[in-house]
């Protein structure tokens, strides 16, 4: 997602928040991650609606690669309309660390 090195903190605790508030694992996120946040980027989301928007997904059992194959998806299907969604998901939850 073009984070520096000196972001590893900020997006450690990201991460972390993202996989109490759900039944995910960090490491089911960072899988997402590999898969959606270079659109998610492109689309000038920052890595908590991104991972606001994959907890949604994990939540309701698209988990790991297969949240991230339809975070892709949804951005091709809805156009530029779900990145407005991702960030009134992130203003109606707690992710902001």
């Amino acid at each position: 997602m073009g984070l520096g090195f000196d972001q590893a903190g900020w997006m450690a605790d990201v991460l972390a928040k993202g996989a109490n508030i759900t039944t995910s694992s960090s490491s089911s996120l960072v899988e997402a991650l590999s898969v959606a946040g270079g659109i998610a980027q492109s689309f000038g989301l920052n890595l908590e609606p991104t991972v606001a928007t994959l907890d949604l997904l994990h939540k309701n059992g698209i988990k790991g690669s297969a949240a991230g194959t339809a975070l892709a998806a949804m951005r091709f299907r809805r156009g530029a309309g779900w990145v407005e969604g991702a960030r009134r998901a992130v203003r109606s939850s707690d992710y902001r660390v």
